[in-house]
């Protein structure tokens, strides 16, 4: 009777602590999701009018997508968010030239959470953009991006950027990289979500002509239809 009872309490205190671990974790992550919408939220608004935003605002979403992180470490789109928040910082002139490199280091991480994530690929081929480092370890990031995610808009938009601004400049590694530059321009004209920035980045980059060019040859149909070519 004695042995039965000490089971009925053991089974109960395994019962209410399983309870208070699902708690707490679920305490947890809904603290770490709110946190990291707050954040997600002032970098969208700063993407969309970055000469309105203040520094205020910067270490604001700084901190907040460092405590999801710390409340939730494992969660990939909080690590990639942190990475872009450093970006924000440079690009902004709020941080130092440090904090692309901690963008790195999140990307990084973030690769091992979940190595097949395209995003993450074009995240770390863009901050070697920034840092100038026109490097094998770039190309394979941007290899990595183009093969992991076929129909990705954010793959599109990267080497739509890139690859302009290479050709641009005349610079050598857009030979290394033309023909994904010039599919993946004619796959995001073709695709709602990328085609009106893709168009608005060509326009801005004074590029219409070449590009017209190379998308004739591959597609006469999106060329005509989505850049109005001749």
């Amino acid at each position: 009777m004695l042995a039965e009872i000490k089971g009925k309490r053991l089974l109960t205190i395994f019962v209410l602590f399983i309870a208070a671990v699902g708690f707490f974790n679920a305490f947890r992550f809904g603290g770490a999701s709110a946190r990291y919408y707050a954040a997600e939220v002032m970098i969208e608004s700063w993407q969309s009018n970055a000469h309105i935003q203040t520094k205020y605002e910067y270490k604001r979403a700084k901190a907040a997508v460092f405590s999801a992180n710390v409340l939730h470490g494992s969660n990939t789109s909080y690590i990639n968010l942190a990475g872009q928040i450093e970006e924000w910082g440079f690009l902004s002139g709020f941080d130092k030239k440090a904090s692309l490199e901690n963008a790195k280091i999140n990307y990084l991480q973030a690769t091992k959470v979940r190595p097949l994530w395209p995003v993450t690929w074009a995240n770390l081929a863009r901050v070697k953009w920034r840092l100038k480092e026109y490097d094998e370890e770039m190309l394979r990031y941007l290899n990595l991006a183009n093969e992991l995610g076929p129909y990705s808009v954010e793959v599109h938009m990267l080497f739509t950027r890139l690859g302009l601004s290479l050709y641009n400049a005349k610079h050598p590694m857009y030979e290394d990289i033309k023909d994904i530059v010039h599919e993946r321009i004619r796959l995001g004209l073709r695709n709602r979500d990328s085609k009106t920035s893709i168009v608005t980045f060509i326009e801005t980059a004074d590029s219409l002509v070449g590009v017209c060019q190379w998308i004739t040859i591959k597609d006469v149909d999106t060329a005509v239809e989505h850049l109005n070519c001749a």
